[in-house]
């Protein structure tokens, strides 16, 4: 058997490869000596945001992580309706 590597796999030889680089004609008389590993669930993150005053009546929002998420700053009443649109 020959690998997508150009590699030459002979019968009871013990070998390193993705699965996408052996050739699906013999996939199925390859035995698997290690376990895929089972991907983590991904958790949804409930994104809270805040207010952060940056002088002179404007304020930036910041969510969970501390990124900034406008993109200029903003009047006070424009930044809690605009925190109000992002959490529903």
């Amino acid at each position: 058997m020959r690998l997508a590597d150009h590699r030459t796999i002979y019968p009871g030889d013990i070998f390193t490869a993705a699965e996408h680089e052996v050739p699906m004609a013999f996939r199925d008389t390859i035995k698997r000596l290690d376990a895929p590993t089972p991907e983590k669930p991904i958790v949804a993150v409930k994104v809270t945001y805040k207010l952060i005053h940056k002088g002179g009546g404007r304020y930036n929002i910041l969510d969970n992580q501390g990124k900034v998420v406008n993109t200029k700053s903003l009047k006070k009443a424009e930044a809690e309706e605009l925190i109000k649109t992002l959490e529903e």
